[in-house]
């Protein structure tokens, strides 16, 4: 690396220590990043100019000199995510550090006509309004869709089927929404999400499990699309092979999808995943069902297991519940290859509980604002 990107490096890391934490000393800086005090005080005052940071004054001290504290302005900048499914909407603005300032979720259908996509684009910029945010901090809108998506963020290759939204949604919405917009994968745009929860840089698999399943595949914390932007659709992986195997919604027969979606658990409760899990404990129809439901989703996470080894993140809606699950979801992939030890297994539930889809798809402006703040 050049002396001017090892700057740039130096100072973005800077900038995303500070959005994750609190007030922050120029000591504590450059002892958490390994960098020197020299390093981060250039770093300071390059992020104090941009009006990326600012100066608090003196922090407590339990003796000696006081220290002077910094802290990021979060909010100079805004962006809206918004997850799009087959039967809801949801819509996020988050700040600088990914936190939630607004969200809001409806029940509501898009249908391939001009008045629904008039009536999805009113919706969007009744939320903005709804929020009271300075609308000149909106950077742009990020859309999170249940489909193959290129890495423009405009072109749709293919999309889940039970969606009734055009291919060129991209054009279609781009003149209806006053904001720059980029489309995202949802499963993409949930693992970015938590990515950015959990800080990290390993190699992991991200398994989304909502009313679709699909996945991210992780490498030194950043997702890795495959050569055509497909990798990761683990809902279309053939989990039953039997001629009378479940048929999913893309016309095969066998697919996670099929088995793992959590319509099956919320359909035995009136379309109520809550519920469904509020009665679990109690309730031996619903335990039948679960029984069944974690032979599948073991089967599918020691597949996935066996292709990449490396930790397991289950998030979507599934991840908001499984908590409780987590250790017998172990031993059943542990009963399935007793040669696994407890390393080989690493599965854990998703940090970010909540809308990570459409922060996720939010985010796409902010870690772009980020990534070209420091300029040569």
């Amino acid at each position: 690396m050049s002396s001017i990107q090892v700057k740039k490096a130096n100072y973005q890391s800077i900038l995303r220590y500070m959005l994750q934490h609190n007030v922050c000393s120029k000591a504590e800086i450059a002892s958490e990043l390994g960098l020197s005090i020299p390093t981060v005080a250039q770093g300071l005052k390059y992020l104090g100019e941009k009006g990326m940071i600012t100066s608090i004054g003196t922090m407590d001290s339990a003796g000696g000199r006081k220290a002077v504290g910094y802290e990021s302005v979060r909010d100079l900048k805004l962006s809206v995510g918004v997850e799009i499914t087959a039967n809801h909407v949801g819509v996020v603005i988050i700040n600088l550090s990914l936190n939630m300032v607004y969200s809001k979720r409806v029940r509501m259908k898009i249908y391939d006509t001009d008045s629904s996509y008039d009536r999805f684009a009113q919706f969007l910029n009744d939320c903005i309004e709804e929020s009271g945010v300075q609308k000149d901090r909106i950077m742009g809108v990020g859309i999170s869709l249940p489909a193959i998506i290129d890495e423009s963020g405009r072109r749709i290759f293919s999309m889940n089927e039970e969606m009734r939204i055009s291919h060129d949604f991209y054009s279609i919405m781009k003149d209806r929404i006053p904001y720059p917009l980029v489309l995202c994968n949802d499963a993409n745009c949930a693992a970015q999400a938590e990515i950015t929860a959990r800080n990290t840089t390993e190699d992991e698999i991200y398994f989304l499990v909502s009313q679709s399943v699909g996945g991210a595949i992780i490498r030194h914390g950043i997702i890795d699309q495959g050569d055509t932007c497909r990798a990761g659709e683990f809902g279309h992986m053939t989990l039953h092979a039997e001629p009378d195997a479940r048929r999913c919604y893309c016309g095969r027969i066998g697919c996670v999808n099929a088995y793992l979606s959590t319509s099956i658990l919320a359909e035995t409760a009136e379309g109520d995943l809550q519920h469904f899990f509020d009665e679990l404990p109690n309730n031996r129809d619903y335990h039948a069902v679960w029984e069944e439901y974690l032979e599948n989703l073991s089967l599918a996470i020691h597949n996935l297991n066996m292709c990449f080894n490396r930790r397991v993140i289950i998030g979507g809606y599934l991840g908001q519940y499984i908590d409780p699950y987590l250790e017998d979801v172990r031993k059943l992939v542990r009963y399935r290859d007793p040669a696994l030890t407890e390393r080989d297994i690493q599965i854990e539930s998703s940090r970010q509980k909540n809308s990570a889809s459409a922060i996720g798809a939010g985010s796409i402006h902010i870690l772009s604002y980020v990534n070209g703040l420091i300029e040569d």
